[in-house]
């Protein structure tokens, strides 16, 4: 009798433990499956914030073009404001330019350059390497966004500082195009008025 509540005893544990594994694996299974949704759920907010945050860019941006294109104000230090705002809001650095290049002759049409202690851009720019798209345009000092098209024979480039930021590039790419149009309107504007 003894022995039979023994092995009762022996089983009862048996399948204890068993019961206990399971139910250790599924709680470790839920565990990992709120760790993944809590992840998810975290990207989603960053998602979320970072898309809010270029909204907020796109509207203070489209506001600089509507003054462009209105013709509120002189157009050479707008073209600067916009730069201001693209290198301190969006690159997030202290200085940077934009270059306008003519493609045939290779020559700069135009330059605006936005520094916010007065300090030097020191970064060498080939507009040789620019226009035939070559990706070490500038020095190891600096990065280099282009537009994605050569409307009216021109090339638009914004150039900065390496930055530990890692601004969006598409976002910058997207902005560059809107304001190479525009550069190339307003310059085919004067050409007309200057006639």
């Amino acid at each position: 009798a003894k022995y039979a509540q023994s092995v009762v005893i022996l089983i009862d544990l048996i399948i204890g433990y068993i019961l206990f594994k399971i139910y250790s694996q599924k709680i470790n299974k839920v565990n990992q499956q709120k760790r993944m949704f809590e992840n998810r759920l975290s990207e989603s907010y960053k998602y979320i914030g970072k898309a809010h945050g270029e909204v907020e860019v796109l509207d203070i941006f489209f506001s600089y073009l509507k003054r462009l294109n209105d013709g509120q104000v002189n157009n050479k230090n707008t073209f600067k404001e916009i730069l201001a705002f693209l290198i301190i809001s969006v690159v997030k650095e202290r200085k940077g330019a934009f270059r306008f290049l003519d493609i045939s002759s290779g020559h700069t049409i135009k330059e605006f350059f936005f520094s916010r202690d007065g300090e030097q851009l020191n970064i060498n720019i080939s507009n040789a390497k620019i226009i035939t798209g070559e990706m070490m345009a500038v020095d190891d000092s600096g990065e280099l966004v282009g537009s994605d098209f050569d409307f009216g024979g021109l090339k638009c480039v914004l150039v900065f500082p390496k930055s530990q930021n890692k601004p969006s590039i598409k976002l910058l790419k997207l902005l560059l195009n809107q304001i190479h149009s525009f550069f190339v309107i307003l310059k085919s504007k004067e050409a007309k008025n200057d006639k």
